[in-house]
């Protein structure tokens, strides 16, 4: 049997699939395949989140620059401060929300396996592989979001210190926006991957 394991991703236990169609070696085989392919959708999804990170770190800089030509000193600070915790939570969460997006497609790739080797089997996957198209999707439009979000600076007005202050609140919000957004984007694609994961099991609990 072919082990389906979502290591707490999907917070749910999951069992080996005991479909007695099911050819363990063609399971394994038919994912082996695909995993290289797998590889190297993440090695691209990783590879462009570096790239607009050292785009966005070019663009900081300059505004670190401009902070620094502010002539109230204590002004001065809580700006460098708030820039580099913009800096800093944008870079944790895009790297941690990439790894969540690595791992379900990884997790998705062995679905897709199992539902080739039922459908060699002449089982109907219709269902399971409408799920697992949904699922396919719904990454894809996180991984965007990931990627729309880590290619932001969020830098702000520095001109007139007297509006300082708003300019450094509207990005905030801003911020905070853009963070839930992405937030349901990639809770709705490990939902999708979830679905899909629940699909097989449907199909080999009524096949058993």
């Amino acid at each position: 049997m072919y082990p389906l394991i979502f290591a707490g991703l999907l917070s749910m236990s999951v069992a080996t699939p005991r479909l007695a169609q099911i050819n363990p070696v063609n399971a394994v085989r038919i994912y082996e395949n695909a995993r290289q392919e797998l590889q190297e959708v993440k090695q691209e999804r990783e590879e462009y989140l570096m790239q607009v990170k050292e785009q966005v770190q070019t663009r900081i800089e300059a505004h670190r620059a401009e902070i620094e030509k502010v002539a109230n000193e204590r002004l001065r600070n809580r700006l460098t401060e708030m820039t580099n915790r913009f800096v800093s939570i944008n870079g944790k969460w895009t790297s941690h929300w990439t790894d969540v997006l690595n791992r379900l497609d990884t997790i998705l790739t062995k679905i897709e396996a199992n539902s080739s080797e039922l459908a060699a089997s002449e089982v109907d996957t219709t269902l399971l592989d409408a799920a697992i198209d949904d699922a396919h999707a719904a990454i894809d439009a996180a991984t965007q979001s990931v990627q729309d979000l880590a290619s932001k600076e969020y830098i702000y007005n520095i001109d007139d210190e007297a509006t300082v202050g708003e300019n450094v609140r509207e990005e905030i919000s801003l911020f905070k926006t853009d963070m839930e957004t992405v937030r349901a984007d990639v809770t709705a694609a490990r939902e999708s991957v979830q679905e899909a994961f629940s699909q097989l099991r449907v199909l080999t609990s009524e096949n058993e």
